[in-house]
């Protein structure tokens, strides 16, 4: 069964757990941008989903930066590379 990029967006807005947030994030971005994508290229969705998709990607991207303390980029690898302090 395929999962919503809702179902996952809310996980991410609604994860405790330091260690899985910036997992969460990445999964619900990622279905984001699927979504998105599948938009364009078949030419499906409405007007409004694809407002809810883009403010996601907003929430999301800030949600990141707050707290997880990273800039989000555009990446491929699933987990933030971690400096020492």
């Amino acid at each position: 069964m395929k999962v919503s990029w809702q179902d996952l967006y809310q996980s991410a807005l609604l994860e405790l757990d330091p260690d899985q947030l910036w997992l969460r994030i990445e999964d619900a971005r990622t279905a984001v941008q699927q979504r998105m994508a599948e938009m364009r290229q078949i030419g499906s969705g409405t007007h409004e989903e694809s407002a809810s998709l883009e403010a996601a990607l907003r929430v999301l991207r800030v949600l990141a930066e707050k707290e997880c303390k990273l800039e989000f980029l555009e990446r491929s690898d699933p987990a933030p590379s971690k400096e020492p302090s």
